[in-house]
């Protein structure tokens, strides 16, 4: 059964009172959300409480969810909600709409990636991940909605409350920012050959030793909620 049918039949037991079904939800959805979020607020502890926080939420607006809706999607809209208010608290503005650069948004169309076999994988995956992680927090915030939980840029200016040409610049401006750290390595080659496919890959693959990390951490956690 693919991922979204069995979300969809999760959703409908728990609107049931299925306490098992949350359980299956929280295992089958959390550790993705963790990684989602993590990548966003940049600590452990504070991705652990917006996730539970928002598995919370999630409990309390189970009326009004669509089983056929994406759930994913409805479900890091909240998350983002929470991301955004403990970054106010922390004085991290990446929800402003005034960006001082200017750029030219282009089609993206290299969304695959492989690397070729010579290629050392994990080192690659990691050199990707650190010029992720040093970009701005305005900047890798739409990063991670566009490239890991693949929201359009419409749901993106939405969620963070700006305006979608300053999505389109802050995306922009995050990839040139990424070429110019492959710059430094001398790699500038390997990433302009596919750099969105480059992302992509490299989020996925990071999300994977993550997640199930996670998974195996937090378990105990479940009883909690």
């Amino acid at each position: 059964m693919q991922q979204n049918e069995k979300i969809k039949k999760l959703i409908h037991r728990i609107k049931k009172g299925d306490k098992k079904a949350f359980n299956e939800l929280y295992k089958l959805t959390s550790g993705q959300a963790y990684f989602f979020i993590l990548k966003i607020v940049q600590n452990e502890q504070d991705a652990e409480d917006i996730l539970q926080e928002s598995y919370m939420k999630m409990l309390e607006k189970i009326d009004e969810i669509d089983p056929e809706r994406n759930f994913t999607s409805w479900f890091y809209q909240i998350a983002i909600n929470k991301s955004k208010d403990l970054l106010r608290r922390k004085n991290k503005v990446f929800f402003e709409s005034i960006d001082n650069e200017q750029f030219n948004f282009n089609p993206e169309c290299d969304t695959e990636f492989s690397p070729e076999e010579e290629v050392d994988k994990d080192e690659l995956c990691t050199q990707v991940m650190s010029a992720i992680d040093t970009l701005s927090a305005e900047k890798r915030a739409c990063v991670i909605m566009k490239y890991y939980a693949q929201m359009s840029v419409n749901e993106i200016a939405e969620n963070l409350e700006i305006p979608v040409n300053t999505v389109k610049n802050r995306l922009f401006s995050a990839r040139k920012d990424i070429k110019l750290s492959f710059e430094k390595l001398g790699k500038a080659a390997l990433y302009t050959a596919a750099p969105v496919g480059i992302i992509v890959w490299a989020l996925n693959r990071s999300s994977v030793a993550v997640c199930a990390a996670f998974s195996a951490s937090t378990a105990f956690k479940l009883s909690t909620i």
